[in-house]
C-alpha cells in the first residue's frame, strides 16, 4: 500500500474485540482473557467499572482498581508472593459507613469482620472493630466481639468464654489467664480450686437492697455457707449462713459493732472481748449469752469496789426460809441475808446468801 511518503506501510491485522468478553492489548495487539490463556499481566494501572470474568490467572502488577463486584470463583486466592515484600488489603469507605468482610453460605452471611458504622467524633472514637454472628437463613444474631478504637478502650464479649488451657497459677503473672489491672464482675463467680488474694477484693452490688457474698460449696457443689453482707434494705451488716440448718450463725451489726451468734459457741482458742460495756441487765455487757456457760476451769472475776458480781431474780429471803426451814433465817432484820442465790452443786440445790 502506497502513500505520499514514497514508503510501504504495514497495518498489523487486529482481532476484534468480542462482545461480552475481556481483551488486553498487549504486545501490540488485543489478547483474549480467557481459559486458553495461563495466565494475564497487568503492568499498569486498569480500571475495571462493569461486570467482567476473568477465567484464567491473572498477575497485577500495578493497580487493579473494581468499580463494581469482584466475583473471584477459583478455590484458592493469595495475595503477594512469598518472596516479594508486605501486601495489604485495603476496605475503604467514609466515615459512617460499615465496612465489611463476610463470609456466606450459599447467599446467606455466617461470620462478618466489620469496622462498623458508629461515627467517628474525634479523640479517635468511633469505627470499632465488631465480629458479627448471623443465623442460618442470614439474619443478626449478636456481636460476640466488639473492640473500641481508641487506645485504652475496652474489649467487649457478649458471649461466655472458655480457656481450656491448664496452667495453674502461683502467682499474679502466672495461670491460663493473666490480668495485669483489676477485675470487674456483675455476676456470680465460682472458683474450683484455692483463692489466693495479695490485694483488697471487692463484692458486692450496686442500689438498695442488695449484697456480695461469697458461698462455699461442698465436694459434691451443694451450698454449705455463705458469708458476706446479706442484701436487705440498707443492710451493711456482715454475716454467716448455715444453708444445712437454714439458720444465720453469725451477725456483725456495722453501726454497733455488735458480734450475734447463733447455736453452741466453742471458742478452742484464748478469746478475748476488748469492748467495756457494762453489764446492767442479763440483755446488755460486752458479752451477752442468752443460754447457759459451760466453763471447766476457774472464772476469776474483778471483786473491786464497782466490779460485781450482779445477781438478777435472785431469790427473796422470806420464800426461802419456808424452803430451808431451820437451815435459813427466818426473817430479814439486821445482820440476816436479804436474799440467798441458788447454785445447783451436782444436780443438788443449794443456797449462798446475799445482803
Amino acid at each position: 500500500m502506497a502513500h505520499g511518503f514514497g514508503h510501504a506501510l504495514f497495518i498489523p491485522q487486529q482481532v476484534k474485540p468480542a462482545e461480552g468478553s475481556l481483551y488486553v492489548f498487549q504486545n501490540g495487539a488485543w489478547q483474549p482473557v480467557d481459559g486458553s490463556q495461563t495466565y494475564v499481566t497487568l503492568a499498569t494501572a486498569q480500571t475495571i467499572s462493569g461486570a467482567k470474568t476473568f477465567s484464567a490467572a491473572g498477575i497485577f502488577s500495578s493497580t487493579l482498581q473494581v468499580d463494581g463486584t469482584l466475583n473471584v470463583t477459583n478455590g484458592t486466592e493469595v495475595l503477594g508472593t512469598s518472596g516479594g515484600a508486605g501486601s495489604t488489603l485495603f476496605m475503604r469507605g467514609a466515615a459512617g459507613n460499615s465496612r465489611t468482610l463476610a463470609f456466606q453460605t450459599g447467599t446467606n452471611y455466617r461470620w462478618a469482620f466489620s469496622c462498623n458504622s458508629t461515627a467517628e467524633l474525634g479523640s479517635d472514637a468511633g469505627s470499632a472493630f465488631e465480629l458479627n454472628a448471623f443465623t442460618d437463613a442470614g439474619g443478626y444474631i449478636d456481636t460476640p466481639i466488639l473492640v473500641a478504637r481508641v487506645a485504652g478502650g475496652s474489649v467487649t464479649l457478649a458471649r461466655p468464654t472458655k480457656i481450656t488451657n491448664a496452667t495453674a497459677s502461683t502467682s499474679t503473672t502466672t495461670g491460663s489467664l493473666v490480668n495485669a489491672g483489676g477485675f470487674g464482675n456483675a455476676g456470680a463467680m465460682f472458683v474450683g480450686g484455692d483463692a489466693t488474694f495479695q490485694n483488697p477484693v471487692y463484692f458486692g452490688k450496686t442500689g438498695s437492697g442488695t449484697g456480695g457474698t461469697f458461698r462455699l460449696l461442698n465436694d459434691g457443689g451443694t451450698n454449705q455457707w455463705y458469708v458476706g453482707i446479706p442484701g436487705g434494705a440498707g443492710d451493711k451488716d456482715y454475716i454467716m449462713y448455715d444453708y444445712t440448718s437454714t439458720i444465720e450463725r453469725l451477725r456483725v451489726t456495722q453501726s454497733t459493732g455488735q458480734f450475734t451468734w447463733t447455736g453452741p459457741g466453742r471458742f478452742t482458742g484464748l478469746t478475748t472481748v476488748t469492748d467495756t460495756t457494762d453489764s446492767t441487765s442479763i440483755a446488755t455487757g460486752s458479752l451477752v449469752v442468752s443460754g447457759g456457760i459451760g466453763v471447766a476451769k476457774r472464772l476469776t472475776l474483778d471483786g473491786a469496789t464497782g466490779k460485781t458480781l450482779r445477781i438478777v431474780n435472785g431469790v427473796a429471803n422470806a420464800a426461802v426460809a419456808t424452803t430451808l426451814g431451820s437451815v435459813g433465817p427466818t426473817g430479814s432484820t439486821a445482820g440476816n441475808p436479804q436474799g440467798w442465790m441458788r447454785v445447783d452443786i451436782n444436780g443438788t440445790d443449794r443456797y449462798i446468801p446475799y445482803w
